[in-house]
C-alpha cells in the first residue's frame, strides 16, 4: 500500500525533479527506520525466548 502512495506522490510531482528526489529520499529514510526498528524488535524477542 505504501509503495502505491509513494508512486502517486511522485506522479503528482510531475516534472519537478527536486520534489521527486526529496520524496524518494524521505521514503528511503522511512524504510530504513522501519527496518532498523523491526530488526531491534526481533533481537529483543529472541533474547526474551532464550532459556536462562
Amino acid at each position: 500500500m505504501a509503495h502505491i502512495l509513494l508512486l502517486e506522490l511522485i506522479e503528482l510531482a510531475g516534472k519537478n525533479h527536486t520534489t521527486k528526489v526529496l520524496i524518494a529520499t524521505e521514503a528511503h529514510r522511512d524504510a530504513q527506520t522501519f527496518c532498523s526498528a523491526y530488526v531491534e524488535e526481533q533481537k529483543m524477542q529472541s533474547l526474551w525466548r532464550k532459556p536462562v
